[in-house]
């Protein structure tokens, strides 16, 4: 095989077995995990930015007491090394005491009239199991409770194998995020049990010293990050029962928020070097923001939407050029559209997904029904006849894209057109889903 970048997946039905192949597909290696290990079920974020290696899991919850074990897979499958153990030795009768002294301890974060004992496992072992890579691959931080009452955050170093723990306190951790440069660890807890009551988002540094209380940066009604602007600029947003709105931009060194759009968004995009979002605002179910008027936005950083479009899409992507372009997908096909907010419909595939290419000179509109490949002017390349597509995935080099099915993975080349099965599925039970297909970088 290559050297990487590899394009793993996992059957449904074989979470304990990866098959790894180079980018064509080619190289074809089945990879079977020593016995009790797993990889998560979603896996595209598990993947080491150095392309060598790939979190996995061991869990046996049927031991007295459960248990819970992080390696990591040295990729194409040459070898595995434990991190840690991510269960205390009494589980769960420390979430238990952690959940009394809620109401007590943080009063503005957990009300006294709600149960939280009963609560207490309710998102422990999904935070578990979301570990983060910086950005460099040689550092993994992820959440334990081995050590502790309640989830703490701790960073293994892959090239000295050590491991720091970072906090020692009773919040809960839900999810990590490294900033670009790595120089902050952003930590996001949610309030365990309850799906509706909100956020709090915290900044470590991975190298301090252990901290029992860390400063929050950001509050929110289940708001979640989105993408990062800069190495200090974090794009979040707030998720309601009618969809997700209040986008906002935070700068990580300052804790300053500075609003983007305050209403529901169906879909966004960002030009980046143009310090400005697009953003597709529909009709907000929740009736939070019910006066918004639906359409296509063009938002610079600082303020000032001007409508482009009256038209409501699902997906948008931005695409850089002397101009700039914004590739959207509505019910009726694919449009492109200038930054006069000029249309032209390039595609008739309906309810389309769109994926750029890396290289952004072509892009992939697909849904369960086909696929087609457009170069960056909006000109079909080609129209691929498929059935239950779940996903498309661009290869690193943007020479192919793999097809993802429930019951095969195809790969086309660009450059002759051809199609290659690389996995099929001879029963109904064994099929993929995206999340179990992803790229080393």
């Amino acid at each position: 095989m290559s050297t990487g970048p590899y394009f793993v997946f996992a059957r449904n039905r074989e979470l304990n077995q990866v098959i790894v192949t180079n980018q064509d597909g080619s190289g074809r290696k089945v990879v079977n995990l020593p016995t009790g290990l797993t990889v998560n079920q979603w896996f595209y974020r598990d993947f080491s930015p150095k392309g060598n290696g790939l979190v996995v899991f061991r869990r046996d919850f049927t031991a007295t007491p459960p248990e819970m074990e992080l390696y990591i897979l040295q990729l194409p499958g040459a070898g595995l090394t434990k991190v840690a153990d991510l269960l205390a030795p009494d589980y769960p009768a420390g979430l238990v005491e952690v959940a009394r002294r809620w109401p007590t301890e943080l009063p503005g974060l957990f009300s006294p009239s709600e149960d939280w004992i009963s609560r207490a496992e309710y998102d422990v072992l999904d935070s578990l199991l979301s570990p983060s890579w910086s950005t460099d691959g040689r550092f993994l931080a992820f959440a334990s409770q081995a050590a502790g009452l309640s989830l703490d955050v701790y960073v293994y170093d892959t090239e000295l194998g050590t491991t720091r723990r970072l906090t020692d306190d009773i919040q809960n951790v839900d999810d990590l995020e490294w900033t670009p440069d790595n120089e902050w660890l952003m930590l996001r807890n949610a309030i365990v049990g309850d799906q509706y009551n909100g956020a709090t988002l915290h900044r470590l540094d991975p190298t301090g010293t252990i901290v029992s209380q860390s400063a929050s940066w950001e509050r929110g009604f289940l708001w979640h990050g989105l993408r990062w602007l800069s190495k200090r600029e974090y794009l979040i947003g707030d998720i309601f029962d009618g969809g997700v709105g209040n986008l906002r931009l935070l700068n990580v060194s300052t804790g300053v928020a500075t609003e983007i759009w305050p209403a529901f968004y169906v879909a966004y995009t960002v030009d980046v070097q143009g310090r400005r979002f697009f953003v597709s605002a529909g009709n907000d179910a929740s009736g939070i923001y019910s006066d918004t008027t639906p359409g296509l936005y063009v938002v610079p950083i600082g303020g000032g939407a001007t409508q482009l479009s009256r038209r409501v899409y699902w997906d948008l992507q931005y695409v850089n050029g002397s101009t700039g372009a914004l590739i959207a997908g509505s019910e009726r096909g694919v449009y492109q559209i200038d930054m006069n907010g000029n249309e032209r419909l390039v595609s008739a595939l309906r309810e389309p997904s769109i994926v750029l290419a890396p290289n952004a000179q072509r892009y992939a509109a697909y849904n369960s029904d086909g696929v087609e490949i457009l170069d960056a002017d909006g000109r079909v390349e080609s129209a691929l006849e498929a059935r239950g597509v779940q996903g498309v995935t661009w290869t690193p080099d943007s020479k192919g894209l793999m097809i993802v099915g429930s019951s095969e993975i195809v790969y086309y080349s660009v450059s002759d057109r051809n199609l290659t099965v690389i996995n099929r599925c001879e029963t109904t039970d064994c099929g993929f889903t995206i999340g179990q297909v992803g790229w080393s970088p």
